[in-house]
């Protein structure tokens, strides 16, 4: 994907009344970038919990509902 530093149209009339892809490209990449790394966070949070849920050694109230818990199809 190219970034480009050149402003978007401010007239689309002959197209539309109005801008027909609202938002500014920039302000978007960046959010993708934001969510691209809550998800990696997510994902690293995720996987000492899987690890948990297969030790043997745990015990407490809380154990059983992590040792059976199943992912989503």
């Amino acid at each position: 994907m190219s970034t480009s530093s050149k402003p978007r149209p401010r007239d689309w009339h002959p197209l539309a009344d109005s801008d027909p892809v609202p938002g500014e490209p920039e302000e978007i990449r960046d959010e993708v970038k934001h969510m691209v790394q809550v998800a990696e966070n997510l994902r690293a949070q995720a996987n000492p919990l899987r690890g948990i849920k297969d030790d043997k050694m745990l015990y407490g109230p809380a154990v059983q509902p992590v040792t059976n818990w199943t992912p989503p199809a």
